[in-house]
């Protein structure tokens, strides 16, 4: 095996493999019923393996690579329901602390002895790296979790080695939940599993979402909501090129999760855009399906997802203690009504007056009412702010939204502040309470990267604006304006 010495030359080495390979990395789909519903999520058949050896991780590369193949760390409670499931389950294979690869390839071969040929879904190949709500408040630690053992003695002891209960109960654990190790312990143990895909009722959910949700969280977790999706304190990912070629996609680069809520939600948004535009209906599903209306699910599967993709772009990013300025909604004029009622709305005529400034993130509401027809006044669109004016674009900002485009597709692209369609925005929790239109408060945290060439494009090729640009059908000032191309959904 040519696998690196050193700690940062192994990370990249694992990472380029990712990059490479991660198509064909097996996983299986594990089913767990729930208080009458059906919740499933993919695992990693067997711990990552590089040429045949399962190569560790600590919490923060294991972040990575999840983030890099649309996974995430599990809780210890999918940790249990993989080996409940598992059809090839090992004793584990203890030895001295080491992380040289030596070690690493003398307990990948004990493993591969252990599994001697049979196939299925393996565990207990090594310890897992899992998210639980002590992270929240644990700065710079990663919680490990695993190593079942078959029987204990009077003691609790297995081969002389102490063990402690899991979390349900049901079995001894060499390693309970624990957060001694900081983000980059990676002894030969810490071998890498990764959860992704989860369902619920036949229904893709994020994964973050679901951890939060009461309904279904049981299923997911051992502690009711999750406080965290993600392994806190390791840099939000790049955006992945749709195409191998850096010289026309560049990506943008990683960016501490203590930037703004907004800001994140503009990377989520960007990297959605890239990874699949228009998106599948597949992804507009879990998009749409926690929205809510009067405290009640929705039901929503598919149509208009402008508004809920601006909820789940905040949803996928949220950090502990965060909150949205409104609820997860289908209709961009209930995001309206939420930010009224918590004291985040602004109307337009408080930026073309020059007594408030929008900032990078916040969401940006527009009527597509017709007039005359008050059938239709609850029609709207909501997009979000990636910029706010430039020498170039003096009295413009630059939106993103879905459902802008051939498709229902995205589109950034620069609007004018004195729109006839613009209502206002909601602003977005930023990192100091200071003036929002300060210079010296936009500088606290990182300038968003340009949008690659091709995003701010609108569909056709003759400029024209897309039959679906219901703003620019509705306000034929805007139809003259080659980057009008607000989308026709509210």
């Amino acid at each position: 095996m040519t696998f690196p010495e050193s700690a940062a030359d192994r990370a990249r080495y694992i990472l380029d493999f990712v990059d490479a390979h991660g198509d064909a990395i097996d996983w299986t789909t594990i089913v767990v019923p729930h208080n009458g519903r059906i919740v499933t999520f993919d695992v990693m058949t067997d711990a990552l393996k590089i040429e045949g050896v399962r190569v560790v991780a600590g919490a923060g590369l294991a972040q990575q690579i999840a983030d890099r193949l649309g996974a995430s760390l599990p809780t210890p409670r999918m940790v249990d329901h993989v080996w409940d499931a598992a059809t090839v389950k090992v004793d584990p294979k203890p030895r001295q602390i080491s992380r040289s690869t030596r070690a690493v390839i003398d307990h990948s071969a004990d493993v591969d002895a252990a599994v001697a040929g049979r196939t299925g879904l393996v565990d207990n190949a090594g310890k897992w790296w899992v998210l639980v709500s002590k992270l929240a408040t644990s700065a710079g630690k990663a919680c490990n979790f695993g190593w079942r053992v078959p029987k204990v003695d009077a003691q609790n002891h297995w081969r002389s080695i102490p063990t402690e209960a899991d979390v349900d109960g049901k079995h001894r654990v060499i390693q309970g939940p624990g957060t001694a190790h900081g983000l980059e312990q990676d002894d030969y143990s810490q071998t890498v599993r990764l959860v992704r895909n989860l369902t619920v009722d036949g229904v893709a959910r994020p994964l973050a979402e679901g951890l939060r949700d009461p309904e279904i969280c049981g299923a997911l977790s051992h502690e009711g909501p999750v406080a965290v999706s993600r392994q806190p304190g390791v840099p939000l990912p790049p955006l992945t090129p749709a195409d191998s070629s850096a010289d026309t996609h560049p990506q943008l680069p990683a960016v501490a999760a203590e930037v703004s809520l907004g800001f994140r939600c503009v990377l989520w948004s960007r990297q959605q855009m890239r990874l699949a535009n228009p998106p599948s209906d597949t992804l507009r599903a879990a998009w749409l399906a926690p929205c809510e209306r009067s405290g009640k699910r929705l039901g929503l599967s598919k149509g208009n997802h402008c508004a809920a993709t601006c909820c789940a772009a905040a949803t996928a990013v949220l950090a502990a203690g965060e909150a949205m300025p409104h609820g997860y909604r289908a209709g961009a004029k209930e995001l309206m009504a939420d930010a009224q009622a918590r004291h985040a709305w602004h109307p337009a005529s408080e930026v073309r007056a020059g007594t408030w400034a929008p900032a990078v993130g916040d969401v940006v509401i527009w009527d597509r009412s017709q007039p005359g027809k008050p059938e239709t006044s609850w029609m709207g669109h909501a997009s979000r702010v990636t910029e706010v004016g430039s020498d170039d674009h003096p009295g413009h900002f630059r939106t993103i939204g879905a459902n802008e485009g051939a498709g229902g597709g995205w589109v950034e692209s620069w609007r004018p502040i004195d729109h006839a369609r613009l209502l206002g925005f909601i602003a977005y929790p930023q990192l100091e309470p200071v003036a929002r239109d300060d210079d010296a408060h936009r500088s606290e945290q990182p300038t968003l990267p340009e949008p690659l060439p091709d995003m701010h494009q609108p569909p056709g090729d003759d400029g024209e604006a897309d039959s679906d640009d219901v703003l620019a059908e509705l306000d034929a000032q805007s139809r003259s304006d080659r980057d009008e191309h607000i989308g026709g959904m509210p």
